[in-house]
């Protein structure tokens, strides 16, 4: 490769740098390596579009008509130009398959040793479980840094796609079937208060105002961009109606607060009732995403206000809303469905313990 190539890409792909006018920074280990094949790509493009543009202005003028009696020469052509026409442009796309396809056998292949996260998406929320520390319903991604990650990504409604543009990587989480993708964090990022934008509004209704704790999606952090270690988490495959707020953050930390975070989240929940243990779980599963406490209209319909009363059904039946409609309702919810609310809502059928189940239904009951 030529020394102005190289040095034109070296200085537009730094292992760990800033932010670009094309791209985002550079935060795991192999988005050097995917920004270098963009960028390879961009100059050759660039080159020929000025190349094949200029010529084409060139030509017109030099060889424009002058006088209506002018006629086109008769010139032949040559094999010999089209012939290095054709092939000189191969060895390009062979170099840029070459640079593709070694990035993207890096980005599937995870190390062996790499920590198992397990990466559930659905309208319209993304939770995370360590299948190895006995962790569940997370709402931000945790990691250590210097670890290989590896994401088993699957979907419980329909198609999504994780994205997390500082590392360069994308995948389809498709219903039914298991989405594996990979990355690794040398280095903790300092925060951007300009990237990563939540309204509070959007914070709000998602229920991510918290205390600041490690791991928790704290309103600070959401509404006035990213942290020290936090990187934005896209839905990139459109989902329905809040898609575009799909929203959740990767945190990268240090292995010792890492190590301190997971052992934390073993601890049993820290509440004294069902209905505060119930508050919790309602966060963690992601009710907040669908269901407001306040009387607000969500996708689905509020939980304020509604135990004990009559809902009208879209088969024009009624239900009192009770213990054994609130489980049915998140066991089978396609079971009953209220009136002016369309059946958008997963089955959490085996996904809650019965203590976690009563404290949801304790929950329900407590907001009057």
């Amino acid at each position: 490769m030529s020394s102005p190539l190289t040095w034109l890409l070296s200085s537009t792909a730094k292992a760990g740098g800033d932010a670009t006018f094309w791209m985002p920074p550079q935060a795991s280990t192999f988005a050097e390596d995917v920004d270098f094949a963009y960028y390879f790509i961009y100059w050759v493009d660039l080159a020929f579009f000025v190349a094949l543009m200029g010529a084409m202005f060139w030509f017109a003028i030099r060889y424009r008509q002058r006088s209506p009696d002018q006629k086109t020469s008769d010139l032949k052509g040559s094999h010999t130009i089209e012939l290095i026409w054709a092939v000189a442009p191969s060895f390009l796309l062979i170099a840029m398959f070459v640079l593709g396809f070694k990035g993207y056998m890096k980005l599937t292949v995870p190390p062996a040793d790499a920590m198992n996260v397990r990466v559930y998406a659905q309208k319209w929320q993304w939770t995370y479980e360590y299948p190895d520390l006995g962790i569940k319903n997370q709402s931000v991604l945790v990691v250590p840094q210097g670890t290989p990650v590896r994401l088993t990504m699957s979907s419980k409604d329909v198609l999504h796609s994780f994205y997390v543009p500082d590392f360069r990587i994308k995948k389809d989480v498709v219903p039914n079937r298991y989405s594996v993708v990979w990355f690794q964090v040398d280095e903790i990022h300092e925060g951007d208060t300009n990237r990563g934008n939540m309204p509070v509004a959007v914070a709000n209704a998602k229920g991510l105002s918290g205390d600041g704790v490690l791991g928790d999606a704290d309103g600070d952090n959401y509404t006035d961009g990213l942290g020290p270690g936090e990187h934005q988490v896209f839905c990139t495959e459109y989902c329905g109606t809040d898609h575009s707020r799909m929203y959740s953050r990767v945190q990268v930390v240090t292995p010792e607060a890492f190590e301190a975070w997971a052992e934390e989240q073993a601890k049993p929940p820290d509440c004294e009732t069902a209905a505060e243990c119930g508050e919790i779980t309602y966060q963690q599963v992601g009710c907040a995403g669908c269901h407001s406490t306040d009387g607000t209209r969500l996708v689905g319909p509020t939980f304020k206000g509604v135990w004990g009363s009559e809902e009208r059904l879209d088969d024009g039946s009624t239900v009192t809303v009770d213990d054994n409609y609130v489980r049915e309702s998140i066991e089978i919810p396609g079971a009953k469905i209220v009136s002016g609310y369309a059946p958008q809502m997963p089955s959490y059928q085996g996904q809650l313990s019965e203590e976690e189940m009563g404290n949801i239904i304790e929950f329900i009951k407590s907001l009057r």
